[in-house]
């Protein structure tokens, strides 16, 4: 009975020890180093990528969330998560190689399908569909993003800015398409009108916009080299600010920057007849 208890005890101590197993994840700029975490936690293991640690393993991998990724010390650098969203940092300055980071995706993970993704539009004047890394984790594979765009007729793509990306435009259906960015302070501005099979640029940080300016529907692909370029629409987070500063930005009063504020269309918009002939020839 004695020998019995003892193998039974020893049993179950060899069954803890294993589910209590840790992780360890290598250092890809010293592979003689290591970070190790315990079971039950939830680590970055690769810029897109967070993991929980069971048995000595990172299993149950999802793409990075926007709350996960704010607890992170900097892309690359693990840290655990809490289920509580309490937090502890580990600086570890680790990353895993490019080969290792292609080990959590399959090969579908790489084929993006537009007919499943959701809408990202509010406006009148043509739908977005965006490519980014919680849509697409694997565009962090290649620091890229992309958007499909598609603008009715008088459509307008309001002014806006990509803080972190150089956009490039590419029409593959359509007639018109008038695109503009303004320069820094100081400088000018540029404005052309593209067709079908014709492409354009857009630096980073300056402010742009695209225009459907024909009676057809406009299809054009936005691509930006970073996987997470941001956007900056210029009316909407403009009048974010107090309205103090818009007023005296406008030369108006606080009264009337309210007021404008309150009345501002959401993108994508169409163009209305005050704005030009669009509506009134296409018969909108």
């Amino acid at each position: 009975m004695q020998y019995l208890l003892i193998c039974t005890l020893l049993s179950f101590v060899a069954f803890a020890n294993t589910q209590s197993a840790p992780c360890q994840l290598a250092h890809t700029n010293d592979s003689d180093q290591t970070s190790t975490y315990q079971s039950g936690d939830r680590v970055q293991v690769s810029i897109s990528r967070v993991c929980t640690c069971e048995n000595g393993q990172f299993l149950d991998c999802t793409p990075l969330t926007e709350d996960e990724a704010n607890v992170m010390v900097r892309p690359g650098v693990a840290a655990i998560l809490e289920d509580n969203s309490e937090t502890v940092q580990r600086p570890t300055d680790i990353s895993r190689s490019f080969n290792q980071q292609l080990q959590d995706f399959t090969a579908e993970d790489f084929v993006f399908d537009f007919r499943r993704i959701p809408v990202e539009s509010m406006g009148i004047g043509g739908l977005l569909q965006p490519v980014d890394l919680t849509s697409f984790p694997v565009v962090a594979m290649g620091n890229s993003a992309q958007s499909r765009f598609t603008l009715d007729p008088c459509g307008i793509n309001l002014p806006h800015v990509h803080p972190r990306a150089t956009e490039f435009a590419f029409v593959f259906k359509g007639s018109s398409l008038r695109v503009a960015f303004v320069h820094e302070n100081g400088g000018g501005i540029f404005v052309n009108d593209i067709t079908n099979n014709t492409s354009t640029l857009f630096p980073e940080g300056l402010i742009h916009y695209q225009q459907n300016t024909g009676c057809d529907t406009i299809h054009f692909m936005s691509t930006l080299n970073n996987a997470d370029p941001g956007v900056v629409t210029i009316t909407s987070n403009f009048f974010k600010l107090p309205v103090e500063g818009i007023a005296g930005s406008m030369d108006i009063t606080p009264e009337l920057a309210t007021e404008i504020r309150d009345g501002l269309p959401l993108n994508i918009v169409r163009a209305n007849e005050a704005q030009g002939q669009c509506q009134r020839t296409c018969g909108i």
